[in-house]
């Protein structure tokens, strides 16, 4: 359950760098926005706008971690609390890195 917390957030944000590079190789390398070897405006708004949400995965690791925690929590209660840390973190990183 602890590695739980953060290889979902791990692959989330390797996609962002992702995205962070494929803006960087748009710009040119540069830092001004108005940058852009795009010619039509669609294709501009899909490399600088957020990642969309995908409510399909992030409702698979919910499920998993809640699964998890019911069936083995009688044993080890700390699974809780490491529960409640997973649940923030994804809502921290949903919250931050992606749109709605």
């Amino acid at each position: 359950m602890l590695i739980n917390i953060v290889t979902p957030q791990i692959a989330n944000g390797l996609y962002l760098i992702l995205e962070g590079y494929t803006r960087c190789r748009d710009r040119g390398c540069t830092c001004d926005r108005r940058k852009t070897k795009q010619l039509l405006q669609e294709d501009y708004e899909n490399i600088n706008t957020k990642s969309d949400f995908l409510l399909e995965f992030r409702y698979s690791q919910l499920l998993t971690t809640i699964f998890m925690v019911f069936m083995y929590s009688s044993g080890m209660p700390i699974l809780y609390p490491i529960a409640a840390a997973s649940f923030f973190f994804m809502y921290i990183f949903d919250k931050l890195f992606c749109k709605v």
